[in-house]
């Protein structure tokens, strides 16, 4: 249906009844941050719980809570993967020359250099954001705060306690400096509660700067904010278990991506070190330019049950190897207790390469959602998705997209490994004897079994000259669930090199995510444009009505906001990116909203109400922003006003305005965030 994705238009008569109605589906609503910050980008949305339906019933602004993070500039690392980029589980990823390296390997750009740099350095002039930052902190005593979370207009401030093993301060003199933590939020649960991820902050030390951890998983009642602590495996061993030990109870990471009830009890899931990386190898040593020995930077140093491994700068950067994680968070003793913290599922790798491979590699899982099943064999059970790691005969760690199911349905309780891992078929690393996938990760589950996900094409396999992140659907209840991919699925939106990422699915089987807008080569190129969509999927649960609004197929999100009373407002916006959907169908997002300049207050309207429009005659200042789309109350699929594409140029162009602004906001923070580094597989 658009003309850059299609070589020839073909305009159906249900898209020129549309185009006369000139209504909308949605309204747009600006979520402001309650901090000051460069860009601000939508997470997740208060679930409904009950059967409103915002198309059937009108809903306001503040009907459902929205999250959302506010960033000054890129974070380097994202705080929501285990591991660099999602896949490298070598650690091998350490400073600027890495990230090229994964640029130019991975992604093929012609404009790693740029894009490198923004990862490495953030914003260099004000010193914030970037891997750099965190890397020399220790040494540089200036790092602040780059991402804020935020629920309901009140920031997520709490400062993170400092767990269960810190370093003793009657022996070690630290305190806590403002404003040095990080902040993100991966859900807001049917509890009400707020889950992300938070470093530790830094601490003030011996005139340094240290950090506890990196990275823990968290959950927000709105009265108390609880971070959850790993717990070390101490049957997996390099070499001094209880040094091993030591380490992963100060430093070790956690993190918390859904939560699900079960048997009156409630629990959040998502992953926790259970043993160190390997870390005799002096490939993961970084090479700070602060000192010249060697020995500073060995990371042999931070292995010893009698030190405060924190307090030292190689520690500062260590890592872990983690598994699938649940803790109970409703017994009295709290969900750090040994008796409230599981593992899932262990690790599909033999007993000879149980935590690491020939490439020092080390095992990673994760659980990314969770739902009780409403259908087939694990009816009324809990059933989880994320990834594991499978060991192949070349004894290499794959990182592939897997369903968590119970291991028992006659007497299940939620318990150590009590779920069995099942990888997606076809969305494996490895597809008829090549490796045609980076790794794999399922998203999100609902209450019918769907499964969503992605699979990233590894860097030698592109389609089209493009390595993107395949989009797929499964059924979860199948003996063998297997990925059907959006390309195959006859929806102009999704082409065949289309990358996008779908996040979420409510329990009416409505997807949502980002998508190309574009076609051009990103291999010798640059990357693409994205836009949010919204994808009725048809199978178990779909409800006929609901999909029929959308006229039963995909769509851009900028088509349905078009038309109608809301259009000049709308038009304010282009929407970047769909992040989760609840089931009275209320979407957060991210979006650009276009102002005359960067010194204006007030907003203006795109130039037209074309996809690609100018902002301001392309002199405009474009900001990045979250959003919530509240559907209008009785739209149908006649108010459907699909927008137009102006030109090839509109489309193609790179200059001031869009073309600039979205080609670093989006290059630099949805794909850095979301696409995947090359394997490591020899």
């Amino acid at each position: 249906m658009k003309a850059m994705v299609k070589k020839s238009v073909v305009v159906s008569s249900t898209l020129l009844v549309a185009s006369y109605s000139n209504a909308a589906l949605y309204r747009v609503v600006l979520d402001e941050s309650p901090v000051e910050t460069e860009s601000v980008y939508g997470v997740a949305v208060e679930p409904e719980l009950g059967t409103t339906d915002c198309f059937s019933t009108s809903c306001g602004d503040t009907d459902y809570a929205f999250a959302g993070e506010a960033q000054n500039a890129e974070p380097g690392f994202s705080f929501k993967e285990e591991v660099p980029f999602g896949i490298d589980n070598t650690f091998y990823y350490l400073d600027y020359d890495d990230i090229y390296s994964y640029c130019t390997s991975e992604l093929g750009y012609a404009t790693c250099e740029a894009w490198s740099s923004l990862l490495w350095y953030g914003d260099e002039d004000a010193g914030i954001g970037g891997l750099r930052n965190e890397r020399d902190a220790y040494y540089e005593l200036s790092y602040q705060t780059n991402s804020t979370a935020f629920y309901d207009s009140y920031s997520l401030s709490d400062i993170p306690d400092v767990g269960s093993n810190p370093p003793d301060v009657s022996s070690y003199s630290y305190s806590f400096v403002d404003g040095t933590e990080e902040k993100v939020i991966t859900k807001v649960d049917e509890n009400g509660f707020v889950l992300g991820n938070t470093s530790s902050g830094y601490y003030s030390y011996n005139n340094q700067y240290i950090q506890l951890y990196r990275q823990r998983g968290y959950y927000d009642t709105g009265t108390e904010f609880t971070v959850l602590q790993p717990e070390a495996d101490t049957s997996i061993t390099i070499s001094d278990a209880d040094g091993e030990a030591n380490i992963i109870s100060q430093m070790g990471r956690t993190m918390a991506f859904d939560s699900f009830s079960y048997g009156g009890e409630s629990y959040v899931v998502g992953s926790a070190s259970v043993a160190t990386f390997y870390y005799s190898d002096e490939y993961k040593d970084y090479d700070s330019p602060y000192t010249s020995d060697s020995d500073a930077e060995d990371l042999d140093n931070c292995i010893d049950e009698d030190i405060e491994p924190a307090l030292y700068p190689e520690c500062q950067n260590f890592a872990f190897a983690n598994r699938a994680f649940v803790w109970n968070i409703t017994d009295a003793n709290g969900p750090n207790d040994d008796g409230n913290r599981f593992s899932v599922s262990d690790w599909e790798t033999s007993s000879t390469y149980y935590s690491y491979n020939d490439d020092e590699a080390s095992a990673q899982a994760s659980v990314r959602a969770a739902t009780i099943s409403s259908r087939g064999t694990y009816s009324s059970y809990p059933v989880l998705v994320g990834y594991n790691t499978e060991l192949d005969d070349s004894d290499n760690f794959l990182m592939q997209a897997a369903v968590f199911r119970p291991s028992s349905t006659s007497n299940f309780s939620v318990s150590e490994n009590a779920w069995t891992t099942t990888f997606i078929a076809n969305a494996t690393v490895e597809v008829s004897d090549s490796y045609i996938h980076s790794n794999s990760v399922a998203t999100d589950i609902n209450e019918n079994m769907m499964v969503i996900g992605y699979a990233k094409r590894d860097g030698d396999y592109p389609s089209d000259r493009v390595s993107d992140n395949r989009m797929f659907v499964a059924d979860a209840n199948d003996t063998t669930p297997t990925a059907t991919f959006f390309a195959s699925l006859g929806e102009d939106i999704f082409f065949d090199s289309a990358e996008g990422k779908a996040s979420e699915i409510n329990n009416y089987n409505e997807i949502v995510g980002y998508v190309d807008a574009e076609t051009h080569s990103e291999v010798d190129g640059h990357e693409r444009r994205h836009r949010g969509f919204i994808f009725p999927y048809n199978d178990i649960g779909t409800d006929a009505d609901r999909r029929a609004r959308y006229n039963d197929q995909a769509w851009w999100l900028d088509d349905l906001t078009n038309g109608g009373d809301y259009s000049d407002a709308n038009n304010h916006f282009r929407i970047l990116d769909a992040t989760d959907i609840n089931d009275a169908g209320v979407i957060s997002g991210t979006a650009i909203q276009c102002f005359a300049s960067e010194s204006s207050s007030s907003s203006m309207a795109y130039d037209s109400t074309a996809h690609f429009a100018y902002c301001n005659d392309g002199v405009g200042d474009e900001r990045v922003v979250a959003v919530k789309l509240i559907p209008i109350s009785g739209a149908t699929s006649e108010d459907i006003a699909e927008r137009s594409d102006d030109s090839a140029e509109d489309v193609e162009r790179s200059g001031a305005g869009t073309g600039l602004l979205v080609l670093i906001s989006l290059m630099s923070v949805l794909s850095v965030r979301l696409k995947k580094s090359r394997s490591v597989i020899t």
